[in-house]
């Protein structure tokens, strides 16, 4: 017997034994093995966003940022890619001149990450917050998230590198 027909004969071997296998389990079972196989929801939605983004059109942009808003809803509060769809969907909110939505969903995002320990990005969304307050002509506010980008930029979670760039987009 050749090596490719004793390799064949295994294949065929082991894909038999995994359809009794398959067949042997319940339906909830099988049910448990493709949800966990299967791309979630919140990550679906984060992939269409990802999709309209390149459409480039003002309505494309629109439906990004609501289909990166809903990904970071359906996400569990521990889930660090939350925080990232809120700053995409702000990104997109901006880009079609809706400043105070999206200074509204890059604090939300700054939050999500501080309170999951992204420092850096928490400090990054921050600064972005202030910069969309002081568009928005609202100064106080963007005092307030300057201050709380400064405060992350003391952090000792974080390396020289880090706390340079960010200390370098406060000084812009």
């Amino acid at each position: 017997m050749t090596r490719k027909t004793a390799c064949s004969i295994a294949l065929a071997a082991a894909l038999a034994s995994a359809g009794t296998v398959g067949a042997q389990m319940s339906p909830m079972a099988r049910l448990a093995v493709r949800l966990d196989t299967a791309p979630s929801a919140a990550e679906q939605l984060h992939e269409r966003g990802l999709a309209y983004t390149s459409h480039g059109t003002v309505e494309a942009m629109r439906d990004a940022a609501r289909f990166h808003e809903l990904s970071a809803s359906k996400r569990q509060e521990d889930d660090l890619q939350s925080a990232r769809c809120l700053r995409e969907a702000a990104q997109m909110r901006y880009a079609v001149g809706e400043v105070a939505v999206a200074r509204k969903l890059m604090v939300q995002s700054a939050e999500r990450a501080a309170a999951l320990g992204d420092v850096v990005n928490a400090a990054e969304s921050y600064l972005d917050a202030a910069w969309l307050s002081s568009e928005l002509r609202d100064f106080t506010f963007a005092r307030d998230y300057t201050t709380k980008a400064k405060l992350l930029a003391a952090s000792p979670l974080l390396t020289g590198e880090q706390r340079t760039a960010i200390r370098a987009r406060m000084a812009e």
